[in-house]
């Protein structure tokens, strides 16, 4: 008895093999096989097997990367002609169809169960670096290293063929790219990879010498020349210190510290669950279970928290400006635009750079090259765009770190913050006509926009990929850019507020005799709030269809409701009205997180996608306490 009858041997034997040393390396690894040579059982082994739970999600099978990639054998009568393990890592879409063959029910069911539930619809095609494909199925194979992509493709198609067919009521598509084909070979860095790692010793040695220099006396450091200034930047000592610190400087506004923390803690939650979409769960439909509930729009609209960073933004460069107005009767816009561009990019650029040219060489992982190589080969073609901050401009499937958007929108915002703030101030009058009409026209075009093109940046069951590309593309080239007058206005108006505020020019409108104008506020807020997150909770239903009208209103709508909640909530802790909630956003652990959101932001994906890369077994997702392990791991 064959024991190899129970699970089907994968070899590229198939005719359509056109290379001739694969055909004639995989025969030998049957025939080794057959006599259980350990180095063919290993190859043997290192396939992926179809697995128990495949109605629970359980599809992904990686198989023993590690194992395959440390085969070496050879036919006895040919010693020299090594045969060594090639890791590939195919996609397979698979579809049923309605009807089913000779009586039997239609595989509709179970695949959609196979497939958890679709909760993105992706085709083997769709990139998927960023956003999951999440209904295709990843499939570890363990060939000889002298087959193609081409070879192992044309005989996956040959074994599933007898599958795919009207009988059994399946569609079966399958694709072998070559970057997700792997050999065991040593790397080699390039010369702009030895420059890069140089530049970043270079950086760690001024640092730890500067570390090693600072005596913690600021009198002596006022003492010392420029260049010993200029080193003292690069302490650690003086940069925890700086850190640490917590006081309330001239011109802060203290509530937004913890506002952006608590923003960039639910972004990071919005983005480590679609990097979990990635990760292949023995019980994956749990995940797509999970999300059905209506507190996952906390995850799904998380274009939200893009908003709400802009408007913090905005709120802080009004309020300096109005200072700056104020004592100067003038902007310096120059050296604001400056100041911008230097305390921003250094930290990207660096960011970016790791990704194109470190990145890649620090692991390895069936799905490294999908979301890692990926990445940093879209970074050494497009980083120059992100230096520039014009990146929302181009596809999101061909943007360098996808998630740095935000940068590019709120510095390209920040081009137009002097000219409203000025207008406000020559004539507050005609600036908040003009700015009104801006909005007015914004929010028209934000619905024409969305109703013309059937869009939606709010996740829902069964969202293509293409769709989603598509949606993401329009809203970030061309809708957020028409909310940029709604919120920049509120942004020029509340922090023009604030400034009067601190320099004791506030209405009457804020004191205690309009108490009630004060909870109407707080209630109306919560009211908008409700609404940005949970208005449109019907798309967690798997049986969701697309309400264009509805979704247009929202989206049109949904930027103003939040800009006009946050800018409540800072107005009413600058005036003394925040209460507990003011005391909580100006809590130190937040305001100390809120220093280091630049660099969580920046970073995250590295990890996200590093742990993703590095994945080489399926693992198990638990309903309870999954929220407690994915923090631990990212």
């Amino acid at each position: 008895m064959d024991i190899f009858s129970f699970s089907p041997v994968f070899a590229p034997t198939s005719v359509k093999v056109q290379t001739e040393n694969c055909r004639r390396h995989s025969q030998i690894f049957l025939h080794q096989l057959k006599k259980y040579k350990l180095w063919a059982l290993q190859m043997y082994d290192s396939s992926a097997k179809l697995p128990s739970g495949v109605l629970r999600g359980n599809v992904n099978q990686l198989g023993d990367f590690d194992q395959c990639l440390s085969v070496t054998g050879s036919e006895p009568s040919t010693p020299m002609d090594l045969i060594r393990g090639q890791y590939c890592l195919a996609s397979i879409d698979i579809s049923a169809t309605p009807h089913a063959m000779s009586g039997k029910e239609s595989l509709e069911t179970p695949v959609h169960w196979a497939q958890s539930m679709e909760l993105f619809k992706s085709s083997r095609l769709d990139p998927g670096h960023f956003v999951p494909q999440f209904s295709t199925i990843m499939w570890g194979l363990c060939v000889p290293h002298s087959c193609t992509p081409n070879d192992v493709d044309a005989s996956l198609k040959n074994a599933l063929s007898h599958f795919g067919t009207s009988h059994m009521g399946l569609q079966i598509e399958t694709l072998v790219d070559s970057d997700m084909c792997y050999h065991d070979q040593p790397t080699e860095l390039s010369v702009k990879t030895v420059i890069v790692i140089s530049m970043f010793f270079a950086v760690i040695s001024v640092a730890l010498i500067a570390t090693l220099r600072d005596d913690g006396t600021a009198v002596q450091l006022k003492s010392r020349g420029k260049l010993e200034k200029t080193l003292m930047a690069f302490s650690i000592k003086k940069t925890l210190s700086e850190l640490l610190r917590v006081e309330q400087g001239d011109g802060d506004i203290k509530c937004i510290n913890g506002i952006r923390a608590l923003c960039t803690l639910a972004l990071y939650v919005a983005h480590k669950f679609m990097s979990m979409t990635l990760i292949p769960y023995s019980n994956r439909i749990n995940l797509a279970q999970l999300v059905q509930n209506p507190v996952s729009m906390l995850i799904r609209a998380f274009a939200i928290y893009v908003y709400a960073f802009l408007l913090l933004s905005g709120v802080l460069t009004a309020y300096n400006m109005s200072r700056e107005m104020k004592r100067k009767g003038y902007i310096d816009w120059k050296r604001r635009y400056l100041g911008r561009f230097i305390r921003l990019t250094p930290a990207l650029i660096s960011m970016v750079v790791f990704y194109a040219y470190i990145w890649e060489h620090l692991g390895n992982g069936p799905m490294w090259n999908k979301v890692v190589k990926k990445n940093a080969d879209l970074c050494k073609v497009s980083m120059w765009k992100n230096m520039l901050y014009v990146q929302n401009f181009y596809p999101i499937e061909e943007m360098c770190a996808t998630h740095t958007h935000q940068l590019s929108l709120d510095m390209q915002l920040s081009l137009v913050a002097p000219l409203l703030v000025y207008l406000l101030f020559v004539s507050q009058g005609w600036g908040i006509l003009l700015l009104a009409m801006l909005q007015v026209i914004s929010i028209a075009l934000r619905y024409y926009v969305i109703v013309q093109n059937n869009i939606s940046l709010l996740v829902y069951s069964g969202m293509t990929l293409v769709e989603y590309h598509y949606h993401y593309k329009l809203c970030f080239k061309s809708i957020k850019q028409a909310p940029a007058s709604v919120t920049t206005w509120i942004k020029a108006e509340i922090g023009k507020i604030c400034f009067n505020v601190d320099t004791g020019v506030a209405s009457m409108y804020y004191n205690t005799p309009y108490q009630h104008l004060v909870y109407g506020g707080w209630l109306s807020t919560a009211y908008l709030i409700y609404l940005c997150f949970f208005s449109m909770s019907e798309v967690v239903s798997p049986e969701y269809q697309y309400d264009t009208v509805k979704m247009s209103i929202y989206y049109a709508l949904s930027p103003v409701a939040l800009s006009l909640a946050l800018s409540w909530v800072i107005l009413a802790c600058v005036t003394g009205h925040g209460g507990w909630l003011n005391s909580a956003l100006c809590w130190r652990g937040l305001t100390i997180f809120s220093k280091i959101s630049y660099s969580v932001y920046l970073t995250q994906f590295l990890v996200f996608f590093y742990n993703v890369g590095t994945t080489k077994t399926s693992q198990e997702i638990q309903r309870l306490h999954h929220l407690c392990k994915t923090l631990q791991k990212g």
